[in-house]
């Protein structure tokens, strides 16, 4: 007789519950979404379809160290983007000067070096 894996089997159950909720998402936007549940977080932010579950990620990323998510939580921003704004907010700079969703992640990422050289220089 097989073992029943307990552990694994509660994940499906809630997973499940999760997809009659949230019907749009896929496997691993319900993943990120039980992931913020888990950790008490206010998963209406990211939990909607809009969202990849790479943004889904960042943004409950941010959720979870206290930072102000609504800069880049929004679906003008591609998970590349979002990615630079997430560093600049952790690294305490003006996020604002390159949060536009008009400049490519990878100028983001030489604004926001730029941003962290003159900071702590």
């Amino acid at each position: 007789m097989k073992k029943i894996n307990v552990k694994e089997l509660n994940k499906k159950i809630k997973l499940l519950i999760l997809k009659k909720k949230y019907k749009w998402a896929d496997k691993y936007q319900l993943k990120e979404i039980l992931k913020g549940i888990k950790e008490k977080l206010d998963v209406s932010i990211y939990a909607k379809p809009v969202f990849n579950y790479m943004q889904m990620e960042i943004i409950r990323w941010g959720l979870e160290d206290g930072l102000d998510v609504h800069l880049y939580a929004d679906k003008k921003f591609n998970s590349e983007q979002m990615l630079q704004i997430y560093f600049g907010l952790i690294d305490e700079i003006n996020v604002e000067t390159y949060a536009d969703p008009k400049i490519p992640a990878d100028v983001m990422e030489k604004i926001r070096n730029e941003l962290i050289y003159k900071t702590y220089k």
